[in-house]
């Protein structure tokens, strides 16, 4: 059976306060299914930048070189990735290193 894929590109609009961010792709990572692994769904890579509309500039980068994604039930995911931010401070780049997760139930 063939499965359908789709990439959905696409813009969000961030209002924090009188800030206007642009956060380009939303949710577009490259994502490889794992198929010889009971457990294992997908082994996937993200970027996502967030850019200032008022100070015409990058802001902020969040690079996800790694993530995988279980199926620990049948409508029950969990995702784990390692995530690169690098965020633009008054003066210079800084960068935090993040372990993350995220649980994803469909109904």
């Amino acid at each position: 059976m063939k499965e359908n894929k789709k990439v959905i590109w696409g813009v969000r609009i961030v209002l924090a306060g009188v800030l206007v961010y642009l956060f380009f792709p939303p949710e577009c990572p490259v994502e490889i299914p794992v198929q010889k692994m009971p457990f294992v769904k997908s082994v996937y890579l993200n970027n996502e930048i967030f850019v200032d509309f008022h100070a015409h500039a990058l802001n902020e980068d969040r690079v996800t070189p790694v993530g995988i994604t279980l199926q620990i039930y049948k409508k029950l995911r969990l995702k784990i990735f390692y995530m690169i931010q690098t965020k633009k401070g008054t003066r210079d780049w800084s960068s935090n290193q993040i372990l993350g997760t995220h649980f994803l139930i469909s109904f």
